[in-house]
């Protein structure tokens, strides 16, 4: 009975068709993320390319389960093979000599199991991806060109051309995402990318609780008073900074009291964007912008089109050459400035250190003034700060209260700042308000967008911590305190993504913030 049992254990293992005779999963072509005749596709083409992608993912996945189960199942053969030589099972047929040919037999089945389980597993996984980075480029496409799901038959015109936005957005999708980059939802992109007249709520955010602004200084009217002042908005500049480097620095400074004597500590982590041309960063502003005003529009406010403001453009002192980004570096941030496609980058003195002017330089707030009084209208120049990760630090610090000095670093699409001069002019002097409302208007509270679109690694770091502990053993022995001097840490980190993914958190971020000021409009109507 026992010699049966053995032999069928050694027979299943070894000789079952789904161990012996498993075969390593046939290799598929793999999947082409952009091919050569992708332009030539029309709307049904597109669409019917996605759907194919759908079925790629979806029977990918299917045989990455499956190969996850034959790997497990190997490792369990594995196991019970293990098992069945410490018992002597296999020893029981034909002694020492089969015991050795069945356990080596069995676990030689096993191995090749679950290395086949392992290999199909892996394949699988790359073709889930290939499918999802083809359907991702294979959306771009679509929703670019202007197609419709809902009428696959219509095709936008042959001669049509692509928005300066969208053409920039495919060539973002159409360059390989960077390592690490977390794939991009094609919904949350086409959601993302949806025209600005499509728009048909605010954010449910309280505006007072992320915006405050004074008017005429620290004693003047809260802005909230003055809005209700005129129902038309001049948006007469709009610039965002995409910030591409945070640092975060923590120091603990050096102490000596009797008994207690502290050599200090510092810790430096500097993070960098990657994956993010500027072509996207421009698509991002443009798509920005005119989002902003159908908001303005639906909060009841009445814009001034944007050719009423082409005489007041034409003459403000220009910071940048048309469709260069500006370059600013402010305290441990670097970043760079875009405004929308057509409309020049200027800066006032009251846009401080993000811009290039000194207080002293104030003609183009001057300009301002005067054409608030011509066209009869509240005019705004948002400057807004969008901030792919937020930083942590422990600050600066005395020895005799602290000893460690710690930084940290979380990926966080958010927008850290919104500041926007406020004037209302009507009536001028030499550029200046003689009567009216003139103020600024700061962000509060930071907006968060809670969209995934990379991940965070260190690709560099050093920690003296060990070595300089060495030393202050060797020290102590020899009567001197903090040998090793002080602790020094610094990081270089990576935030990896890719175009789109980064493009579809920064416009949810950058709309909800857009929104929840235009909602200020809103909740003080003009009277």
């Amino acid at each position: 009975m026992n010699v049966r049992i053995t032999a069928v254990m050694a027979a299943g293992i070894a000789c079952s068709p789904f161990f012996a005779g498993f075969a390593v999963a046939q290799q598929l072509a793999p999947i082409e993320r952009v091919r050569i005749t992708d332009n030539e596709l029309n709307c049904a083409q597109l669409y019917a390319e996605n759907g194919a992608m759908d079925k790629a993912i979806a029977a990918a996945q299917a045989s990455q389960d499956s190969g996850n189960n034959t790997a497990m199942a190997g490792t369990a053969a594995n196991v019970a093979a293990e098992v069945a030589g410490r018992t002597g099972l296999f020893g029981q047929f034909g002694g020492m000599a089969g015991a050795l040919f069945g356990q080596t037999a069995a676990k030689a089945a096993a191995g090749v199991a679950q290395q086949n389980g392992q290999m199909t597993a892996q394949q699988a996984a790359d073709r889930v991806k290939q499918a999802s980075a083809r359907k991702e480029y294979i959306t771009g496409i679509f929703v670019a060109r202007g197609c419709r799901a809902s009428d696959l038959n219509y095709n936008p015109p042959a001669n049509a051309q692509p928005s300066a936005a969208a053409a920039a957005l495919q060539v973002a999708l159409a360059a390989p995402p960077a390592p690490g980059a977390r794939p991009t939802d094609p919904a949350a992109l086409q959601k993302a990318l949806a025209p600005a007249a499509s728009i048909t709520a605010l954010p449910e955010l309280d505006p007072d609780q992320h915006f405050k602004g004074k008017m005429g200084g620290t004693f003047g009217k809260d802005v909230v008073e003055v809005m209700p002042n005129s129902k038309r908005v001049a948006v007469a500049g709009f610039r965002v900074v995409f910030i591409t480097e945070n640092t975060a620095t923590a120091t603990v400074r050096a102490s000596y009291l009797p008994g207690r004597d502290t050599s200090g500590a510092s810790s430096t982590l500097h993070l960098v964007l990657n994956g993010v041309d500027q072509g996207t960063m421009q698509s991002i502003t443009d798509k920005a912008y005119a989002d902003f005003l159908a908001q303005l529009r639906f909060a009841g406010r009445e814009v001034v089109p944007q050719e009423d403001l082409k005489e007041f453009l034409s003459g403000v002192e220009v910071s940048s050459t048309p469709g260069k980004p500006f370059p600013v570096s402010v305290n441990n941030l670097v970043g760079q400035v875009y405004s929308p496609t057509g409309m020049p980058l200027w800066f006032s003195n009251a846009d401080a250190q993000w811009g290039d002017k000194s207080p002293f330089q104030q003609g183009n707030l001057r300009r301002l003034a005067e054409y608030s009084a011509k066209l009869k209208a509240i005019t705004i120049s948002p400057l807004i700060i969008v901030n792919f990760a937020r930083l942590s630090s422990s600050g600066n610090q005395s020895g005799l209260t602290s000893r460690a000095a710690e930084t940290g670093a979380t990926m966080s699409m958010h927008v850290a700042a919104f500041n926007t001069h406020y004037m209302r002019s009507d009536e001028t002097r030499g550029g200046l308000v003689m009567n009216g409302d003139e103020g600024g208007i700061q962000m509060a509270a930071p907006i968060i967008s809670n969209i995934e679109f990379g991940t965070m690694k260190d690709v560099e770091s050093t920690d003296n911590s060990a070595v300089k502990g060495i030393f202050d053993v060797l020290g102590r022995a020899g009567g001197m305190a903090n040998a090793g001097g002080a602790n020094r840490s610094k990081t270089e980190s990576v935030a990896e993504t890719s175009g789109p993914a980064y493009a579809v958190a920064a416009v949810d971020a950058l709309g909800r913030t857009t929104g929840t000021f235009a909602k200020w409009f809103q909740k003080y109507p003009a009277r």
